[in-house]
């Protein structure tokens, strides 16, 4: 589960660039707005780093986990769903507060399941998932855009 949300936050992450013409002349914005959404998503990284350090030692890794993964399928189809740049913006937000949060969690919780050895081959498998997970997103996502509009 823990390489399935490191997958997911690649995917997320890297979910505009593939179809940003796309975006640009669906949704009739500029350049300079296309790129305002990746940095959306990563500007609550800088605000929510140590908060949310917090919040995972006071209610628990797991629980943190599954509702940073909700958020960051929530903010997803927020964007996914919009038909304007004020939502599609707010979608970002959601979404990156909740991939973000999952990035603070995932190698603590990783970390506590492998007490006894195999940590580095554990965390060596579970650092695959953000390179195999951008290749995945320019590979397939570009191309469900181009078929799906």
């Amino acid at each position: 589960m823990v390489y399935v949300c490191q997958l997911a936050f690649a995917l997320v992450f890297q979910s505009i660039p593939p179809i940003l013409r796309l975006i640009v002349s669906e949704m009739n914005i500029s350049h300079a707005q296309a790129g305002l959404l990746m940095s959306l998503f990563a500007s609550p990284g800088i605000f929510i780093a140590i908060p949310a350090g917090i919040l995972s030692d006071r209610v628990g890794l797991r629980k943190l986990g599954l509702v940073s993964l909700l958020l960051m399928i929530i903010g997803t189809f927020i964007l996914g769903m919009s038909g304007g740049f004020l939502l599609m913006s707010v979608g970002r937000v959601v979404s990156g507060i909740g991939a973000l949060t999952l990035a603070i969690i995932l190698p603590p919780l990783l970390s506590g399941w492998f007490t006894h050895g195999g940590l580095g081959l554990a965390m060596g498998i579970f650092n695959t998932g953000m390179p195999l997970g951008i290749l995945a997103s320019f590979d397939v996502i570009g191309i469900i855009g181009i078929s799906m509009g």
